[in-house]
C-alpha cells in the first residue's frame, strides 16, 4: 500500500486490530479498509486490511475475502505483494500485508521520468511477471488496473488486492454475475461467461494502452457505453508518436475481442517485450554509435572548412565548429548505462541541427572552390572570358567570397583590356589593308608589326605582313634588275661619249641599288673614259669636270653654289654643255625644293597630329593627319596617326554603344525580374557584365535577383506544404467532426490531435481539440479513470472500485438492456472500421 495515499485518521479510527499497532488510515478498495500500522513482534511496519462494515455480514463477501488472503498468500514473487498474516478482530476479517512505500501507477506515470519508453516497458514486463507466477498457481486476478499496480521509489512493481481473485478449480461465478473494473475487464468478464488467464491477459493489455498512450482504451460518458465499447469497438489506435508499432501490435493483440487471439500466457508477452526491450537497446546503442561517427567525421570536416573559409575569404567569417562539436562530444560521452530512447533521441536530434547546416556549408563552399579553381585554371592559359564564366559560377554559389568577388572584378578587366587591345589591333590592320591598297608596303609592315604586338595571334595581321614582306622582296629583285638595265644603260652612253646619261644611268641604278658593287665598277669606267676624252680635249674635259663638280654639289644640298660655280665656269669656257647642265640644275633645284615645303608642311601637321593623339585628342589628331595625308600620301607617321586615331574614335564609338546595350540589358533585366523570370533576368545581366564591366549596377541588379529568387523559391515550398498539409487532414478533419456529432469527444479529440500533429497551424482540428476538451472537462464521467456507479445502500460508491452486481437493477438494467439489444440484433461481433471503430449489422459506425 502507497504511503503517499496516507490520509488524515478518520475519528473513530482503531487503537489496535489482533497484535498490530495502528498508525494511520491508507485508503479503502472494493471490499475493505486499509490502514497503515506496526507490528511490534516483527519490528516492522505493515499494512491491515479490515471487511467494510456493511458487507461484514454477507456470507458471500466473507468468504472472497479469507480467499484473497489464502490466494495471495501462495505467491511470492517481486512483483506481487506479500502477505505476512490474517485473522478477525470483533468479528471483522483483517489481512496484513507488506508495507509499500510508493504510489499508484496512474500517479507515477505523471512524473517526468516516467515518460522513458524503456521504463515504460519495464513495467509492462513487471505487471506481466506477477501474472504470469499468479497464472502459475492456477490464480487470476480479474481487476487489473492503474489502481491495484503500486509503483515504488526504486522503480519496482507491486500487483495487489487480489479481493476478487478465484482459483481456477472454483466456480464461484454464478451466471449473470460482472466482476471486475468496466474500463479494463475483459468482454468476457464484462459479459458475465467464465474466463481464465487471457482475461487477466486483456485487462494488461488494456493497462498498457493507458501506460503509452495516457488515455482508457474504452473511455465512454456512461457505464453503458463502456460495456458496449469493451464488447464491439476496437481502440483508438496508438500512434507511432507514442509507441513503436511492433509495441503497439503486441498491445492491441493483448486487447483482441477473441480470446483465441490473444496471447495464451503472460510468459509469452514477457518474451516478446524482452525481445522489444533489446532491441530498442540495441538501437539506441547504434544510434549513438553513429552519432559518434558523425561527430568523428566533424573532427575531420573542421579541418576542411577552415581551410575552404580561407580559400575564398568569406566575408563575414562563419563561426568556427570546434567548440560545439566538443559540446556535443561531451554531451555524448555523458550518456551512460541504461541508455534512454529520449535521451539518444535528444542527442540524435541535436547532432542533426548541427550537423546540417555544416554539410550543406561544406557542400556549397566545395562546389564554389571547385569553381573557382577552374576559374583560376582558365585565367593561366589565357582563357580569360571562360574564367569570368567559372568565377561568376562560384560567386553565385558563394555571395560571400571576397576572393571570388575580387578575382570576377580582375577578370572582368583583363576581358574589357584584351577588348580593347584587339579593337585597337584590328584598326591597325585596316590601316595596314588600305596601305597594301596604296602598294605601300613597308607601311604595311609597320602596321602589322604593331598590331601584332596587341595581338599576337591575329591571323590576318600575320598573313598580310608576310604578303608584304613578300611584295618588298620581289620590289628589291626588280629594283636589282632595273639598276642593271641601267649600268647597261650607261656603259652604252660611256662607249657614245654621252658621259652625263651614263653618270645618270649610274645614280639610278644606285638609287635602285644602293649597295650594288657593279656600280661602282661602271662609275670607274665612266670616269676612265672621261679622262680619256679630257686628255682629247681639254675644254670639254674642264666643262665636263665643272659640270661633274656641280653635279656633287647640287646632288649633296649645296644647290645655289653648285648652280653658281657653274655658271662662273661657264663664264670663262663657255660651252653648252655646262650651259644645259646649268639649266637643269635651276629646274631640279626649283622641283626640289617645292618637294621639300611640301614635306615640311606635311611633317609639321603629322607632328601636330602625334601630339593631339597623345593628348587623348583622337578626332583633332584625325584632321590633322588626313590633312598631311593629302600633301604626301606616303608620309609614314601621318598614316600611322591617322590609323591610330581611327581605331581610337571606333573604339569609343564602339564602348559607349556597349555601355547603352547594357544599360538596355540592365533595364529589361529588372522588368523580367519585376515579372518572375528570374532566369532570363540572371542571363541579361551577365550579358550586361560583358558589354559594361565598370558599372557597378549589375551587381545590384543580381544580388536583388538572388534574393527575389530566394523569396519566392520559399513562398513556393510553403504554399506546398501547406497544401499537403491540408490534403493529408482533410479526411482526419471529416472524422473528427463525425466523431462531434455523435458525441465522441475522446475520438473527436485524438482525431483533432492527429491533424494537429500534421499541421500545427490547422484552426479548426484545434477548434474541435478545444471544444471536445471543454465537453470532456464539463462532464467529469468523460474524464474519470472507472464510471461511477450509484450505491445500493446510499453510500456513494468510489470511481475506483470494482463492479459487483448480482442482478440489473437502475442503471445496470440500461446496460444489462443494451447489451440484450446488442445481441438480438447482431449475434456476431462487428468487425472495427478502418479508423478502429465498430460498424452495427446495417454497416453502420457503433
Amino acid at each position: 500500500m502507497s504511503s503517499s495515499d496516507k490520509t488524515v485518521a478518520a475519528p473513530r479510527l482503531p487503537r489496535t486490530i489482533g497484535r498490530y499497532q495502528i498508525t494511520g488510515r491508507l485508503g479503502k478498495g472494493a471490499m475493505g479498509v486499509v490502514y497503515s500500522a506496526h507490528d511490534a513482534m516483527m519490528e516492522r511496519s505493515v499494512a491491515i486490511k479490515v471487511m467494510m462494515t456493511d458487507l461484514e455480514d454477507d456470507p458471500e463477501t466473507s468468504s472472497r475475502f479469507y480467499r484473497e488472503a489464502r490466494s495471495a498468500g501462495q505467491l511470492v514473487h517481486p512483483n506481487i505483494i506479500t502477505i505476512f498474516d490474517m485473522g478477525q478482530e470483533n468479528g471483522r476479517p483483517y489481512i496484513v500485508m507488506e508495507y509499500l512505500d510508493g504510489e499508484t501507477l496512474n500517479k507515477y506515470l505523471a512524473r517526468p521520468e516516467a515518460a522513458d519508453l524503456e521504463i515504460k516497458i519495464e513495467l509492462m514486463i513487471q505487471i506481466c511477471q506477477g501474472l504470469h507466477v499468479a497464472h502459475s498457481h492456477g490464480i487470476f486476478h480479474r481487476d487489473i488496473k492503474p489502481g491495484n499496480l503500486l509503483v515504488r521509489a526504486s522503480g519496482d512493481l507491486k500487483i495487489v488486492d487480489f479481493g476478487i481473485a478465484r482459483l481456477a478449480s472454483s466456480s464461484m461465478t454464478a451466471s449473470g454475475l460482472i466482476m471486475g473494473t468496466p474500463d479494463y475487464m475483459s468482454p468476457e468478464q464484462a459479459r458475465g461467461h467464465d474466463i481464465d488467464q487471457r482475461s487477466d491477459i486483456f485487462s494488461a493489455g488494456a493497462v498498457f494502452y493507458y501506460i503509452l498512450t495516457g488515455r482508457k482504451p474504452f473511455a465512454a460518458p456512461d457505464l453503458a457505453a463502456v460495456l458496449l465499447k469493451v464488447q464491439t469497438e476496437e481502440p483508438l489506435p496508438i500512434r507511432d508518436s507514442e509507441a513503436p508499432p511492433a509495441l503497439a501490435r503486441v498491445v492491441m493483440r493483448a486487447l483482441s475481442k477473441n480470446v483465441e487471439d490473444r496471447y495464451g500466457t503472460c510468459g509469452r508477452m514477457v518474451a516478446e517485450l524482452e525481445h522489444l526491450k533489446r532491441e530498442l537497446a540495441s538501437e539506441s546503442l547504434q544510434r549513438l554509435d553513429e552519432t559518434r561517427k558523425k561527430l568523428g567525421a566533424m573532427d575531420a570536416i573542421s579541418s576542411e572548412r577552415r581551410d575552404l573559409i580561407e580559400k575564398l575569404k568569406l566575408r563575414p567569417v562563419p563561426s568556427d565548429i570546434d567548440a560545439p562539436r566538443l559540446a556535443l562530444v561531451e554531451r555524448q560521452g555523458a550518456v551512460t548505462e541504461p541508455i534512454r530512447r529520449t535521451v539518444v533521441a535528444d542527442l540524435v536530434a541535436a547532432v542533426a541541427a548541427f550537423e546540417g547546416p555544416v554539410l550543406a556549408d561544406m557542400t556549397r563552399w566545395r562546389a564554389a572552390a571547385h569553381a573557382f579553381d577552374e576559374g583560376m585554371q582558365a585565367l593561366g592559359t589565357g582563357h580569360a572570358r571562360d574564367a569570368v564564366v567559372r568565377l561568376e559560377e562560384a560567386l553565385r554559389i558563394e555571395p560571400a567570397s571576397a576572393h571570388v568577388s575580387a578575382e570576377v572584378d580582375r577578370c572582368r578587366a583583363m576581358v574589357a583590356e584584351q577588348r580593347s587591345m584587339s579593337d585597337r589591333a584590328a584598326a591597325l590592320i585596316d590601316e595596314a589593308r588600305k596601305a597594301a591598297a596604296a602598294g605601300q608596303w613597308q607601311v604595311v609592315v609597320g602596321f602589322c608589326d604593331d598590331a601584332l604586338e596587341l595581338e599576337p595571334g591575329a591571323a590576318e595581321g600575320l598573313a598580310l605582313r608576310d604578303k608584304a614582306r613578300a611584295v618588298i622582296v620581289e620590289e628589291a629583285e626588280q629594283r636589282r634588275q632595273d639598276a642593271e638595265r641601267a649600268l647597261q644603260r650607261a656603259d652604252t652612253h660611256r662607249q657614245t661619249g654621252r658621259f652625263s646619261e651614263a653618270a645618270i644611268e649610274i645614280a639610278r641604278a644606285r638609287e635602285a641599288a644602293p649597295n650594288n658593287s657593279a656600280a661602282d665598277a661602271a662609275e670607274a669606267k665612266l670616269k676612265a673614259s672621261m679622262a680619256e676624252v679630257e686628255r682629247n680635249a681639254e675644254i670639254r674635259r674642264q666643262a665636263s669636270e665643272a659640270i661633274a663638280a656641280a653635279r656633287r654639289d647640287f646632288a649633296a644640298g649645296q644647290r645655289d653654289q653648285a648652280i653658281a660655280a657653274l655658271q662662273a665656269f661657264h663664264a670663262t669656257t663657255p660651252e653648252p654643255a655646262a650651259a644645259a647642265e646649268i639649266s637643269q640644275m635651276q629646274a631640279e633645284g626649283r622641283r626640289i625644293a617645292l618637294a621639300e615645303q611640301r614635306a615640311a608642311e606635311a611633317a609639321a601637321l603629322a607632328a601636330d597630329a602625334e601630339s593631339a593623339l597623345n593628348a587623348g585628342d583622337p578626332q583633332r589628331a584625325l584632321d590633322l593627319g588626313t590633312r598631311a595625308l593629302a600633301i604626301d600620301a606616303a608620309h609614314v607617321l601621318a598614316r600611322k596617326v591617322s590609323g591610330l586615331a581611327g581605331g581610337e574614335l571606333k573604339q569609343r564609338a564602339e564602348a559607349q554603344a556597349r555601355a547603352e546595350a547594357a544599360a538596355r540589358n540592365l533595364e529589361e533585366a529588372r522588368q523580367q525580374l519585376a515579372r518572375g523570370k528570374f532566369q532570363k533576368a540572371r542571363a541579361l545581366v551577365s550579358a550586361a557584365a560583358d558589354l559594361d564591366p565598370q558599372n557597378p549596377q549589375h551587381k545590384a541588379v543580381l544580388a536583388r535577383i538572388q534574393e527575389d529568387e530566394a523569396r519566392a523559391e520559399a513562398e513556393a515550398e510553403r504554399q506546398r506544404v501547406v497544401k499537403q498539409r491540408a490534403r493529408a487532414v482533410a479526411p482526419i478533419l471529416e472524422r473528427a467532426r463525425a466523431a462531434e456529432a455523435q458525441g465522441d469527444m475522446e475520438r473527436a479529440a485524438w482525431l483533432a490531435e492527429n491533424a494537429l500533429a500534421l499541421d500545427l497551424e490547422c484552426a479548426e482540428a484545434r477548434e474541435i481539440l478545444q471544444h471536445a476538451q471543454t465537453r470532456i472537462a464539463a462532464n467529469p464521467k468523460l474524464a474519470d479513470e472507472t464510471v461511477d456507479l450509484p450505491g445500493e445502500t446510499g453510500r456513494g460508491f468510489d470511481p475506483d472500485d470494482t463492479a459487483s452486481l448480482t442482478k440489473p437493477t437502475g442503471l445496470w438494467e440500461r446496460v444489462a438492456g443494451a447489451l440484450r439489444n446488442w445481441r438480438s440484433s447482431d449475434p456476431a461481433p462487428s468487425q472495427p472500421a478502418a479508423d478502429g471503430r465498430g460498424s452495427d449489422s446495417k454497416g453502420r459506425t457503433t
